[in-house]
């Protein structure tokens, strides 16, 4: 989802009684990162590779979004 837009819950808001629930409207915030960035849909990730790493291959452990 692009930063800005908005989800409406229809019927989700604030109850009252003997009145009808309002709607819930959600708007998407995306936080800047120092190592992912989100082009479209899809997530970029920024690592540095020695010249060797790139032409050889390299494995490197990373950590995800939620901490895993």
């Amino acid at each position: 989802m692009p930063h800005g837009e908005k989800i409406t819950l229809t019927g989700h808001g604030h109850e009252v009684p003997d009145m009808e629930a309002g709607d819930l409207i959600v708007v998407v915030g995306v936080k800047k990162h120092r190592v992912f960035t989100r082009k479209g849909a899809d997530l970029h990730m920024r690592k540095e590779v020695s010249l060797l790493q790139a032409l050889a291959g390299v494995n490197f452990c990373l950590t995800h979004l939620d901490g895993r």
